[in-house]
Order: structure tokens, then sequence, then C-alpha cells
């Protein structure tokens, strides 16, 4: 029996936000990666980017993330020829409609084609777009409006390279989550499929692990050591404890955490006070210092607060 609902079992008067709502359940809390572009691709290098991106994310990623299509010709269906097997590929399609794919799995979403575009456009975490037009920037207009991640093919022309009312704020470097050569290859005419493909997975890659972060460091709001110790956490936190010319120490930062943005502390400041105030807490766990009761409370006290502003600032910083 499968767990996704049939048509007939999609409520008639269900609206987008609410079929959206539905399908994300369905889906679990996996990263989505939304596919998006021309039904009729005009460059010649379109197909042979988006398939073979469809099989290395597929390859790399396998249970990490979840691809989402409208099953749609052109460079929806090149992605799907080119996922593994075992890919979690799904298809929003209308009510009553079969997507005929022969990979993956269909979903209704709304009782026609343009309801389940906008439920396409609302469920997704991340959106490729390569090519497209009206169409494809309407959809990425409303991903970025929510501030899901979009990430244009620009080199292939249309609404990824910045027609038709593409969304602005979506065709610059995300720097986070893409170094200045990767997009240069995304937007660059000369660059090769290759490198082109090489840049799109490193950059969708990056933006899977920290959405991955994110959950689990809300998933484990109760259990800080676990949401710390995750690689892309850790890695950047050791990074900026190093590379850090804060003078404050965790001692001297231990205000309240809605103070710190008050105090116009930067990003960096923020995360090394949060390691610094780390650091006594395992000392004290430790036992490798022997502090008065009030100090100990203390410092708990300024980790709970700064761990909270952390993990806020951490991932809008990261999402910009």
């Amino acid at each position: 029996d499968s767990p996704y609902p049939s048509p007939k079992e999609v409520p008639a008067d269900e609206d987008a936000a609410a079929a959206a709502q539905r399908v994300r359940a369905v889906l679990g809390a996996s990263p989505k990666i939304c596919i998006v572009g021309s039904e009729r691709p005009h460059s010649a290098d379109s197909a042979a980017i988006v398939s073979q991106l469809g099989r290395e994310l597929s390859e790399r990623l396998r249970d990490r993330a979840i691809f989402l299509t409208q099953g749609l010709p052109g460079v929806q269906r090149a992605f799907v020829d080119g996922c593994s097997a075992d890919a979690r590929l799904y298809t929003l399609v209308p009510a009553g409609d079969n997507s005929g794919l022969g990979k993956g799995t269909d979903i209704a979403a709304g009782g026609d084609a343009d309801r389940a575009g906008e439920v396409f456009g609302l469920v997704g975490d991340m959106y490729l777009v390569a090519e497209g037009g009206p169409r494809a920037a309407g959809l990425a207009r409303a991903a970025a409006g929510r501030g899901a991640t979009v990430i244009p093919i620009a080199r292939l022309g249309g609404a990824g390279s910045g027609k038709f009312g593409f969304p602005p704020s979506s065709s610059r470097r995300p720097t986070q989550v893409a170094t200045a050569d990767q997009w240069a290859a995304l937007a660059a005419p000369t660059s090769s499929v290759e490198e082109t493909v090489a840049a799109t997975a490193a950059i969708i890659m990056r933006c899977v692990k920290l959405a991955e972060y994110a959950a689990d460091a809300a998933a484990s709001a109760q259990d800080v050591p676990a949401a710390w110790s995750r690689g892309f956490f850790d890695e950047k936190v050791r990074h900026l404890a190093c590379a850090s010319t804060a003078t404050a120490s965790g001692c001297e930062i231990g205000v309240r955490a809605d103070s710190l943005l008050a105090l116009g502390l930067d990003y960096k400041q923020i995360v090394t006070a949060a390691f610094n105030v780390r650091k006594e807490m395992q000392q004290i766990e430790r036992q490798e210092v022997h502090p008065a009761p009030a100090v100990a409370a203390d410092a708990k006290a300024r980790w709970c607060n700064l761990r909270s502003v952390v993990h806020k600032v951490h991932v809008c910083h990261a999402m910009r």
C-alpha cells in the first residue's frame, strides 16, 4: 500500500498552501530539490548538463535529499532520465493524471496543471533553474520570496540568465554555498559541460549540508553537543575560533542573546563567543576547573543564550 495519496483522496477544494503542506508532510524532512526549466531547451548543452546532474546528485545524495519535477518534457525529463534507479524522485501531477515517466513516484497536487504548478513553487527548499521562460521565472520568484535557495545555470540563457522577471537576488552569488569560481562556471558561456556540472553539484551539495545542519540543530535543542558536533558547524566554528581577531572572550561577552545583536557584534564574534563559552562548559563538565556554584550557573546560562542566537545567526548568514 502506497503512503502517497491517490488522486481520489485529494480534497477537491484543497488550495495550493494546503496541498503544499500535505505534500511536504508526506515527503518528510529531507531537503527537497526542485528542477525547473524549458520544455523545449534552446541551448545545445542543456540536456547534457541536466542529465549529468541527475546522475551525479542522485548517486551522491541517495537518501539525503528528494528530487521533485512536474513530469514535463525538456529539462525535467532530462534530469529524470539521468537519475539512478533508486533515486528519491517524485513528480507532482494534477489529480487524476499520471506522469508516465516510468521512474519515481507520482503525487497528486491540485486539481489542474496550474494548481500543481503553484504547489511545486511552495514545496521545495532548493530550485535548480536551467533556461525556462516566464513560468520558470515566476516559480523562482515564489521560491525566493519565501526564502528557498534558487540556483540558476545562467550560461544556458532563458529565465536562469535573469530574463522574464527572474528575481535579481537569485542571480547574485550565495557566498556561503558557492565560491566565486563555482558561480562563474554557472554563468560563463565558455564553461564546459563538465565544469558546469561539477560547480552546480558542489553548490547543491553545500546547500544540502547546510539544510541538514539547520534541521539537526533545531532537533537537538535539548542535546547541544549533538548539534555542535555536526561536521560543517564544527569545522566552521574551529576555523572562526582560530582566525578570529575578536578580543572579547566568552566571559566578557557573557550577556543576554538578544543583546549581542544590539551591541553590533558580527557573525564571527558571536560564534567565537559561543565557542569560548562552550569550552568553559566542557572544562566544568570534565571537572578540569572547579568554579563557585554561582560562576558555573552563570556559564551555563550564557551558553543557553548564546547557542540560540548562534543557530539563528549562523543559518541566516549561511543562506544569504
